[in-house]
């Protein structure tokens, strides 16, 4: 099953047998044999078994056997064999994407110090190669891969989670229910189009993930090109609370996290504000990203789109 290539010099063991006559296994599945690779020097066999060491997997009885000190691969032991899937900077649940179960999970861990969920080596992600303790420097780090930021330049990787992908326990996702916008023009800048999220009650409320967009009259989509959270808003939701935000403009999501706690809510709350640029009649609506992360309730993803014309609306200015 080696490379029998005349001229070559080939680094790797000959096994007498032509080339031609033999289906060569490929094991990087790069469309050159294996003893092709390694005759032409593209692969290193340093142990001379004839197997390219870049497809030696080692052997392992648990995940953390295979840890290669990297941030950018999501490290399982399957079959007694390592398996290293590339991962998104800041995906610590390894769900495809960095949202706010992520954000969850990282922030329970900085919280208390425990890791029943994400390891610790899922979520110690600052520096890149870690350095044993989460603390700030984690939580900012993950803010920023939520807003779009690849700090250990980890690239994009394949779009689907890997087996095994997790999400946090105690904090669980729900249908976003009660959410209204009300959206009216800036006094001062009658081009912006102001959007404020509200909730109109909640019990053990965690933090939410916000995704609004518009559409102008010709059916254009329109991100915003502001996303904020007015902390002194007295009907602010978790005002008087520890909490961690983050925006990304490019995605139109806003993300606002308590740090540990979960509260309780009766009466109508403002969540967040998002700025359209944009003159003429707007649509605004949710989009299927939005989520709110509650205490042990079914996990569901909210994948309804509700559209509200600007006109049918109050007219307000702040």
């Amino acid at each position: 099953f080696l490379a029998d290539v005349v001229g070559l010099g080939s680094l790797g063991r000959p096994d007498l047998i032509p080339d031609e006559c033999q289906t060569l296994p490929d094991c990087d599945g790069n469309s050159v044999a294996d003893g092709c690779d390694l005759a032409m020097g593209t692969h290193v066999d340093a142990d001379y078994d004839g197997i390219p060491d870049a497809c030696v997997v080692a052997e392992c009885f648990i995940d953390d056997d295979c840890d290669d000190s990297t941030i950018c691969t999501y490290d399982t032991c399957v079959g007694n064999a390592c398996v290293f899937t590339a991962n998104i900077y800041g995906d610590v649940t390894h769900n495809g994407n960095v949202d706010i179960f992520d954000i969850v999970c990282l922030l329970d861990g900085f919280s208390t110090g425990e890791y029943l969920v994400c390891t610790l080596e899922d979520i110690d992600i600052e520096p890149c190669d870690g350095d044993g303790d989460v603390d700030v420097f984690d939580v900012t780090a993950i803010l920023d891969a939520f807003a779009g930021a690849d700090s250990c330049n980890c690239g994009t990787p394949f779009p689907a989670a890997p087996p095994g992908a997790i999400a946090p326990l105690a904090f669980e996702a729900v249908a976003a229910q009660g959410l209204s916008l009300v959206s009216y023009r800036d006094a001062d800048d009658p081009q912006s189009l102001i959007v404020d999220v509200y909730i109109s009650s909640f019990t053990e409320f965690r933090g939410y993930q916000l995704q609004v967009f518009a559409t102008d009259a010709f059916g254009m989509d329109i991100l915003p090109g502001e996303i904020f959270v007015d902390r002194n808003r007295p009907d602010y939701a978790f005002k008087g609370w520890s909490a961690f935000s983050a925006m990304s403009l490019e995605r139109g999501l806003l993300v606002n996290v308590l740090e540990q706690q979960a509260l309780d809510w009766n009466e109508p709350a403002y969540l967040g504000t998002f700025v359209f640029n944009a003159a003429g009649r707007l649509k605004v609506a949710f989009a299927a990203n939005t989520i709110l992360i509650t205490r042990e309730r079914p996990l569901e993803r909210a994948n309804k789109t509700r559209r509200f014309s600007q006109s049918a609306v109050p007219s307000l200015v702040r």
